[in-house]
């Protein structure tokens, strides 16, 4: 029992986890990531540099990076590395860092879309389709090369991890 109450003195004294002189800066966004087993509220981590454009990274550029696991802060203020493949979906306010922030919302078009991911959950929201007008269809957007699209759904944008989705109605 003395040796319980000695070790957890000891990690008392330790320096908090976020003192480390070895992490990068990094801005913070908060965000509800989506596992097949749980819920969480998270922040993640975006760099205050984009090598896309002058402003810091993107919540899309997060996702779509080739980190194979992503650095998150969980609800216990742990911080975890999440396996990007994992991610059923990550949900941020509208105001967050994205492209559709960046590029106002304002081009392409919508189409009201009900995402069924891998374990029966359900997504609904509008799909943004930007590009040609020869390539707005569901189908190519849902085909295209980004691993995350986003969802608009009322004050959230939900990006949706194109390989867990199981069916796209429309």
């Amino acid at each position: 029992m003395a040796d319980n109450e000695n070790h957890d003195a000891e990690l008392a004294e330790l320096p908090p986890l976020d003192v480390d002189p070895y992490r990068i800066p990094t801005r913070q966004c908060e965000a509800t990531l989506v596992l097949a087993d749980r819920r969480e509220e998270v922040t993640i981590f975006l760099s205050p540099r984009s090598q896309m454009h002058p402003d810091g990274e993107s919540v899309d550029e997060f996702l779509e990076s080739d980190r194979a696991f992503v650095p998150v802060r969980g609800s216990e203020a742990r911080d975890q590395l999440v396996n990007r493949e994992t991610i059923l979906c990550l949900e941020v306010d509208t105001d967050a860092p994205t492209f559709l922030q960046r590029e106002e919302s304002g081009g392409g078009t919508l189409e009201m879309v009900r995402v069924e991911l891998e374990g029966g959950a359900v997504v609904e929201g509008a799909l943004r389709m930007l590009g040609p007008v020869q390539s707005r269809r569901v189908s190519d957007i849902f085909n295209g090369p980004q691993r995350f699209l986003p969802l608009e759904a009322g004050s959230r944008i939900i990006y949706v991890n194109k390989r867990r989705v199981v069916r796209v109605s429309f």
